[in-house]
């Protein structure tokens, strides 16, 4: 379909504009469930701990917007046993709080002279301000919970809430 251009003023107001935007869907990264308990004699000064904690229930996904603001239900996990066990909890398991952001864009560009153009931006990160929270960890910025942290399987921290700002640039 093509827009008709318009001239004088109607045409500086009216002509011109775009829009561009990201939109991003995922399910959640991965979580890795560490304990760093070192029950199984394994640790490594170097790497993330090696121990695991057992899986005694059905791994369970929760809202962290819920009581306790947890990602999963900690209580499917329990200390691995006596010392020289490795716990039944897999490595990972997935997964953390999922995301879904609108990224959105409007530019208006207008013609000043033949050689020179005004150009405004309107940016909208997160237009639907939705809650994007970060995986599960103790300190929220590690994508790992340990098993023996107070803060086990809790949303610690979130991402930006909406942000919104406003650009104009003088091309000549």
């Amino acid at each position: 379909m093509r827009v008709p251009k318009r001239n004088g003023a109607v045409g500086k107001i009216a002509d011109g504009w775009s829009l561009s935007g990201i939109i991003t869907f995922q399910s959640g990264f991965p979580i890795r469930i560490t304990d760093s308990t070192d029950n199984e004699l394994q640790y490594s000064f170097d790497f993330l701990t090696p121990g695991e904690p057992n899986l005694v229930g059905k791994f369970r996904r929760l809202d962290p917007r819920g009581p306790g603001h947890f990602a999963f239900d900690p209580s499917a996990f329990a200390d691995p046993g006596p010392v020289g066990v490795i716990g039944s909890s897999p490595r990972t398991i997935c997964c953390g709080p999922g995301i879904n952001n609108f990224d959105v864009a409007f530019l208006k560009d207008t013609t000043v002279t033949e050689k020179t153009r005004l150009q405004f931006r309107a940016e909208f990160f997160n237009l639907f301000n939705h809650a994007q929270f970060v995986n599960p960890a103790p300190t929220g910025g590690v994508a790992s919970a340990d098993f023996n942290s107070g803060a086990f399987g809790t949303v610690v921290r979130a991402r930006d809430p909406r942000l919104i700002q406003f650009a104009l640039k003088f091309i000549f």
